[in-house]
Formats: C-alpha cells, sequence, structure tokens
C-alpha cells in the first residue's frame, strides 16, 4: 500500500503495575466483551459506498444531516475510536486483548496462547442498529461486520466471575475446538477469521 502525503506514526513504552495477559484463560472461564462489534467496519464499509466526505467539527463530533443518526453515530465508531478503560473489574480479568482484528481472531489469540477453546453464545453477541442497516444497504450479512470486523477496540475478558459491569457474557472458555451454540442448544464449528496483517 502506499500513501501519498504525509504519515505520522507514534510509540508509547511505559511500565504497568497490573499486567493482563492473553495467556490467562481456563476451561470453564466466562468469556466477556466490553460493547459491539463490528462498528468500524461496518462504518467503513459505508465510507467506501457513499464516497463522501464527512465534516469534523471542532468539538471532534462529525455531523452530516445527509446521513441517518443510526448510521452516522456507527460512522463515529470507525472515524473516533475509543479505547475502553477496565479498571472496575481489573482484578476480575483472567486474560484479555483487545479487538483490533476481528472478534473472532482475537478470540482465538487468547485461545491459543491459553492452550484453549470457546464456545460463543451466538445470541448473545451485541449487534449495533447502525450495523444492521449498512448491511442491508450494501446486501451483505451483517454478522460478518460483527464477527470478523477489525479496528473496534473494544475488550475480550475472560473471568471466572459471572458478571462483570457493563461486559456482555457472549462464551465460555473450554477444553478445545471452536464452537457457535444457539439457543437451542446446537453446537456449529466455526473457523477464526479477520484481519491478517500478513
Amino acid at each position: 500500500m502506499s500513501i501519498k502525503g504525509d504519515f505520522y506514526s507514534a510509540t508509547l513504552i511505559g511500565f504497568a503495575d497490573r499486567v493482563k495477559t492473553r495467556s490467562g484463560a481456563k476451561p470453564g472461564h466466562n468469556i466477556f466483551i466490553t460493547g459491539n462489534t463490528g462498528d468500524s467496519a461496518a462504518g467503513l464499509a459505508y465510507l467506501k459506498y457513499v464516497k463522501k466526505r464527512i465534516p469534523m467539527e471542532k468539538n471532534m463530533e462529525y455531523t452530516s444531516r445527509e446521513i441517518d443518526g443510526t448510521i452516522l453515530d456507527t460512522v463515529r465508531r470507525h472515524l473516533i475510536p475509543c479505547a475502553c478503560n477496565p479498571e472496575t473489574f481489573i482484578d476480575k480479568i483472567k486474560a484479555m486483548i483487545d479487538i483490533s482484528d476481528g472478534l473472532l481472531l482475537d478470540l482465538y489469540r487468547i485461545c491459543a496462547e491459553s492452550r484453549a477453546g470457546a464456545l460463543i453464545y451466538r445470541d448473545n453477541i451485541p449487534v449495533s442498529d447502525g450495523v444492521r442497516a449498512i448491511a442491508s444497504m450494501l446486501e451483505m450479512d451483517y454478522m460478518d461486520f460483527v464477527l470478523s470486523g477489525g479496528e473496534d477496540y473494544e475488550l475480550i475478558i475472560t473471568s471466572d466471575s459471572d458478571h462483570l459491569d457493563d461486559c456482555i457474557l457472549i462464551g465460555k472458555i473450554i477444553k478445545d475446538g471452536f464452537f457457535f451454540v444457539d439457543s437451542d442448544g446446537i453446537r456449529e464449528k466455526f473457523v477464526p477469521k479477520g484481519y491478517t496483517h500478513f
């Protein structure tokens, strides 16, 4: 990929008192996410589709009278990503990763480091109205955005707790394998996919 014009990159190096890694997940741990996934990928797909710029106000708010508010909120998730702060439940976290390359792929990375598998409650995965609207407009399956879209920067967390404030329970760590399970208890194998850098 070639980029015209200026390109800026920054690297931060520091120390952390409490490091949470990908390798602490164990069978029986619950899997949580901190918010919706797929919004950033859907927002990017929408921008590519309409081929329009969205003006940004001085307060970092993107505005447009031409775009439905629900879709605009989803586009904002792509243009202004926001990192989560798990400070209120940091002591309950056993393993953690941010969702930069897709829900399934980043969950797989936790499982690979922890030598475990995952059972995902498909019906528990949250889907925003904006993702549904954009997927419908583009005649796509909205779950492709939700499961494989990157750059949401929500967190995947495993914990032996049954509840974490402001988090959504989406599954359980198991001994091996990767499965969806529906409300009828029917399992379906899944292949972790998402953004691959190289």
